[in-house]
């Protein structure tokens, strides 16, 4: 874990006063412990999707405490993200789950790694290629990540499977059941975080019956 001096001094080159440093530390150390998971490759009652998944999930919680506490939110936002994938999943049994949460725990991991001036879905469409092609994931379940990530914001490529449409779906219904439309505000980010909620409640009506 990165050195509580080290967020310490990011907090403070943020400009977050002193008595507000150590709450948000201590946050910061709970979301990383409460998240941390570690799959035993020796377990027989998992699956080798299942091993990928957990890998994929150990990664992204690696890679935001490598980027910093100003991406700690993400480790807020992916278990509601994957709160919701797990409502649609029970309506739609048929989808591949492992597809669906290893999309959920990649497709916002090009927003720490990669060309900040690239789109974060770009991004992650390329790490978790180059993840899973690692990891020895079969091509054609590596595809279906691969879209599930570029597809997410239904912004220039629109998902196409039912995988996609839920990981699509869970991504905007969660912005509704956390912060992010506060945090924008607080910032004074009233156009952007209107617009987001305008995106928002366009991509969930892709299931009405959410």
């Amino acid at each position: 874990m990165l050195q509580p001096t080290f967020l310490t001094g990011k907090l403070h080159d943020m400009g977050i006063r002193s008595w507000r440093t150590e709450l948000v530390l201590d946050r910061y150390a709970q979301l990383v412990q409460s998240l941390s998971s570690h799959y035993d490759p020796n377990d027989t009652n998992m699956s080798y999707n299942e091993q990928v998944q957990e890998s994929v999930k150990d990664y992204f919680i690696n890679s935001v405490k490598q980027a910093g506490v100003e991406y700690a939110y993400l480790l807020r936002h992916l278990p509601q993200v994957e709160k919701w994938a797990k409502k649609l999943l029970n309506l739609y049994p048929q989808a591949d789950e492992d597809v669906v949460l290893c999309g959920v725990w990649s497709h916002d991991i090009g927003q720490v790694i990669g060309d900040k001036e690239t789109d974060h879905a770009i991004n992650s469409e390329i790490e978790i290629k180059r993840f899973l092609t690692e990891q020895g994931a079969k091509p054609d379940f590596i595809d279906k990540v691969e879209h599930c990530a570029r597809s997410h914001r239904c912004k220039d490529v629109q998902p196409s499977s039912l995988e996609a449409k839920i990981l699509a779906v869970a991504d905007s219904a969660s912005h509704m059941t956390d912060t992010v439309y506060l945090d924008m505000f607080s910032r004074g980010d009233y156009d952007s975080a209107l617009g987001k909620l305008e995106r928002d409640y366009r991509d969930v009506g892709i299931f009405p019956e959410l």
